[in-house]
C-alpha cells in the first residue's frame, strides 16, 4: 500500500527526521518521503562560512561528546572520521563582571572561593540542603535559584547559564520547562545537594551542572553534517519551496507551496513555531494561535578575525559570558580559534561576539553597522586590539531561540491536545524537547517512531 510523507523544514530537526524515516522504511519501495525547504540552503541556523583561513559558524559551534543522539547520527552518516574534540583550553570559561574576567573553576571547592562570591554567598550555597522543597506549580529560574542558592549566585551564574543556552531572561524562563532535570532533582530529593550525592556515580549525575564531556564538532565545521545529509538524501529534498498552507480532507493532507501541490498521509512540521502557525492557519486556527504564542529571542552573531600580533596578549580559553545585570547589549564572546583547529590561520585569531537575547527584543531596529561596531569595541576594550579586524562576518537571527518561559509546559500540553485531533500531523523542532542540537536530533528520532504503515 502506497504511503506518502512530507516533511516541512530543512533544519537539523527536519533532516534528522528524514534520515530516521528513510532508515525505518528502508526497502519499502511504496513509501515516499519528501522534505520541503523554503530557503536555497539547508541547515537552518547551522551554517559554516569559510573565507581565507577563517571558518565562521553562524549558529552552533558544536555539541557535547556525551550528546549521544547527534553523535550516533554522525556515525550513521559515516562522519566518525570527521568528528573532532575541542582543545583542552575550551574548558576554561569566564564571566565578565564590571569589565573584569573571572575564570569559573571546574572544581566545586575552588568554585566556592571565587572572588565573585562573598562569604555569605558561600554559606547560603552550602546550606541549600536545609531549604524546603518548592511548592509552586511553575517557577522562574531566578526565583528557583534565589530560593535555593541565593540571589547573588543566581544573578551572576544562573543568569549566565540562561544567556548561554537560551539568550533568555532568567526572571521569565521556566525552571521546569527549561531545566527539567534540575527541577526534578529538587522534586525527587528535596535538595540539589542531596540529589547530587544520591546520584553520584550514576549516568544522570550531570543534572545540576549540566551535561559533562568535551565539546565536539567536525573538521570542516558544523556544516559538514548538513552537507552529508544533502549528499545522502538530496533526491528527496526540494529547496526553495515555500509551504503556504495545509488542508486535510478524508484522511489526506493537501500541501500547497508557492510552486506546487503535494498530497500526503503524514505531515511533519519541522519549522519554527511561528512558521508552523502560518502554515496551519487554514487547518486549525486554535493550534495556529497556540504556536504563535511562543516568543523567540533575537541574536546577532559577529565574527571578527584578527592577526595575533594585533593583541598585546592572546585571549585564552573558550570565552566569556556577561550577566544581564551588567546592562550590556553583548551576551558574550567565544574565542572560536581557541576551541577547534583550523578555524583560523596559525597567526590569526577568530572570535564570535553574541549580541541581543530576550532582554533586547528590538535588536533588529538597529543597523548591522552599529551592532558590528559594538562587537569590535568590546574586543578593543577588553583585549586592547591595536588594529581593525582583517575579516568581519555577521548574521542576524531575528527569531533565534524559542523561550521556554513561565507557563510553557501548559502551552505545550494545549498544543499536544490539539494535535491529537489531527491524526497524521506531527511537530518536531527546537521549541519541543529542548533547544540544543542533540535535543532536536533525539526528538526527531522519537517522532519518527510515530509513523505507521
Amino acid at each position: 500500500m502506497e504511503k506518502r510523507i512530507v516533511i516541512v523544514g530543512g533544519g537539523i530537526s527536519g533532516l534528522a527526521l528524514l534520515h530516521y524515516l528513510k532508515k525505518k522504511y528502508r526497502g519499502c519501495e511504496d513509501v515516499y518521503v519528501t522534505l520541503l525547504e523554503k530557503n536555497s540552503h539547508l541547515g537552518g541556523t547551522i551554517h559554516t562560512i569559510k573565507e581565507g583561513h577563517f571558518t565562521f559558524e553562524s549558529g552552533p559551534n558544536g555539541f557535547l561528546s556525551r550528546a549521544s543522539a547527534i553523535r550516533d547520527l554522525a556515525r550513521e552518516l559515516d562522519l566518525s572520521g570527521q568528528m573532532i574534540h575541542a582543545d583542552s583550553q575550551a574548558k576554561i570559561r569566564s564571566i565578565s563582571v564590571k569589565n573584569k574576567l573571572h575564570v569559573v573553576p571546574n572544581n566545586p571547592i575552588s568554585f566556592l572561593f571565587m572572588e565573585l562570591l562573598s562569604f555569605t554567598d558561600v554559606v547560603r550555597i552550602l546550606t541549600e540542603i536545609f531549604v524546603p522543597k518548592g511548592k509552586a506549580d511553575d517557577e522562574s529560574v531566578f526565583d528557583f535559584g534565589k530560593r535555593r542558592l541565593g540571589e547573588n549566585f543566581t544573578k551572576i551564574f544562573l543568569d549566565c547559564v540562561v544567556s548561554g543556552i537560551f539568550g533568555g531572561d532568567v526572571k521569565r524562563l521556566s525552571m521546569k520547562s527549561a531545566f527539567p532535570k534540575v527541577y526534578n532533582l529538587e522534586q525527587s530529593y528535596g535538595s540539589l545537594i542531596k540529589g547530587v550525592f544520591h546520584l553520584k556515580g550514576k549516568k544522570d549525575k550531570e543534572t545540576v551542572a549540566g551535561p559533562k564531556g568535551s565539546l565536539m564538532s567536525f573538521k570542516g565545521g558544523m556544516g559538514e553534517i548538513i552537507e552529508r545529509m544533502y549528499t545522502q538524501y538530496g533526491e528527496h529534498i526540494r529547496m526553495s519551496e515555500t509551504v503556504e498552507t495545509i488542508l486535510k480532507n478524508e484522511g489526506q493532507f493537501f500541501i500547497k507551496t508557492d510552486k506546487n501541490h503535494f498530497q500526503a498521509d503524514e505531515v511533519y512540521l519541522c519549522t519554527p513555531s511561528y512558521h508552523a502557525a502560518e502554515i496551519l492557519g487554514n487547518l486549525d486556527k486554535e493550534l495556529s494561535g497556540l504556536l504563535d504564542e511562543i516568543f523567540y529571542a533575537p541574536i546577532m552573531v559577529v565574527g571578527l578575525g584578527y592577526e595575533k600580533s594585533d593583541f598585546p596578549k592572546s585571549p585564552k580559553g573558550f570565552g566569556y559570558l556577561i550577566p544581564s545585570s551588567e546592562n550590556r547589549d553583548i551576551l558574550g564572546v567565544v574565542f572560536s580559534s581557541n576551541i577547534f583547529p583550523g578555524r583560523a590561520g596559525e597567526d590569526e585569531i577568530l572570535m564570535q561576539v553574541m549580541l541581543g537575547g530576550a532582554h533586547h527584543p528590538r535588536l533588529g531596529d538597529r543597523s548591522t553597522f552599529e551592532l558590528v561596531d559594538l562587537a569590535k569595541n568590546e574586543i578593543k576594550m577588553r583585549f586592547g586590539a591595536k588594529s581593525e579586524p582583517k575579516k568581519v562576518f555577521s548574521v542576524f537571527w531575528p527569531k533565534a531561540i524559542p523561550q521556554y518561559n513561565l507557563g510553557y509546559s501548559k502551552l505545550l500540553e494545549k498544543i499536544g491536545s490539539r494535535l491529537e485531533k489531527i491524526p497524521g500531523l506531527f511537530l518536531a523542532a527546537n521549541y519541543i524537547g529542548g533547544p540544543s542540537l542533540n535535543d532536536c536530533v533525539a526528538h526527531s528520532q522519537l517522532t519518527s517512531q510515530k509513523s505507521r504503515l
